[in-house]
């Protein structure tokens, strides 16, 4: 990579707030989709493409209640009826057709044979068979039946196949991923999940755990920040420190940006003589900004993208070292550019 000339840069710059979230948003480049399985690991992942229904919902005609298959006009004007019981059906049996005078125990979710038209579903409630386990009965009496209440869920009835059950955009939660593999959605196309850097620097910092010789201080804003990404959504989080050496800097950012969708800063954004990030970034690149945001904290902060020696240009959101300040500033600036390489809608500020 050919340095910038580093003699003039620019001139200390003030955005407002909206100025500086749209100047982030303008560096996110074109979502990348892939195919994953509809499983658990899809939940929170964004659709890159409609979804139409293969396997109807309900796929086959089945029984909504527990009772006894038989057939209307079996009963009398009352809804009343005394009727052999000939068999029993559960869910995942074969459908099981009562003869005329007879009745087959049935389950819910036990497929219904509806080529035979006048058949009905009266629920054990209404019947003299307790409800519960019990044993097949010898005969079943009907007692006071609606029978214009057939209590049979129609093959389709929530979605038929070849309906659109999911959009482009659409967010996959829960209910969809229930949705999703009961019309026999094998598969989807989601936008991918971002890669994301971050960096912490100072020469000050120490990881957790480590004892602080004087004048260090933990390192708390490349987990914090790790973390707000974890909160925001899935995302492949890869976290580095650096020291004030602006070599070592420069190599890190060509090293991430091979592999990385963004890169995030934090610290090295004012003026000072070892604020590093600003340093590295505008000599190294050609797009940078450095200035203020007319907010506190944080009022420092930068926009980059990085080309490597391979052509691969990477934004890098350059965040206040303060930790209270990256949290804002993460929510205000880095969290909409997360969503807008992971296809989701950004919403206004």
């Amino acid at each position: 990579m050919n340095p910038a000339d580093p003699s003039t840069p620019p001139a200390l710059d003030v955005r407002t707030m909206e100025q500086h979230r749209a100047a982030i948003l303008s560096l996110a480049p074109v979502p990348n989709t892939e195919t994953i399985p509809v499983d658990v690991n899809a939940l929170s992942r964004i659709l890159a493409a409609d979804q139409q229904v293969i396997n109807a919902i309900p796929p086959f005609d089945n029984s909504a209640m527990d009772g006894f298959l038989l057939h209307r006009a079996d009963l009398n004007s009352t809804g009343s009826a005394t009727l052999d019981v000939v068999g029993d059906v559960a869910a995942g049996d074969a459908p099981l057709t009562p003869p005329a005078g007879a009745a087959v125990r049935i389950m819910t979710g036990a497929p219904v044979d509806t080529s035979t038209a006048d058949l009905v579903i009266v629920p054990v409630e209404y019947t003299n068979i307790p409800a519960g386990p019990q044993p097949l009965p010898a005969e079943v009496h009907v007692e006071n039946f609606d029978a214009a209440k057939l209590h049979i869920r129609r093959k389709g009835e929530s979605l038929k196949a070849g309906t659109l059950c999911a959009h482009t955009g659409q967010g996959i939660d829960i209910g969809l991923l229930s949705t999703l593999i009961s019309a026999g959605i094998a598969e989807v196309e989601v936008y991918a999940a971002p890669r994301v850097a971050v960096i912490s620097t100072g020469k000050e910092l120490r990881p957790t755990g480590e004892a602080l010789a004087p004048g260090k201080i933990p390192d708390s804003n490349s987990p914090m920040v790790a973390g707000l990404v974890r909160t925001w959504g899935p995302a492949h989080t890869t976290i580095a420190q650096c020291d004030d050496d602006p070599e070592k800097l420069r190599a890190l950012f060509e090293q991430l940006a091979a592999n990385h969708d963004v890169i995030i800063t934090t610290g090295g954004v004012a003026v000072g003589v070892y604020d590093v990030v600003r340093e590295v970034l505008l000599t190294y690149t050609n797009d940078s900004w450095f200035g203020r945001v007319k907010h506190k904290p944080g009022s420092h902060q930068g926009a980059s993208c990085w080309t490597n020696d391979a052509g691969r240009r990477v934004p890098v959101v350059s965040l206040p070292g303060n930790p209270v300040a990256a949290f804002i500033s993460f929510v205000l600036y880095v969290q909409p550019l997360l969503d807008r390489i992971a296809g989701k809608p950004v919403l206004a500020p």
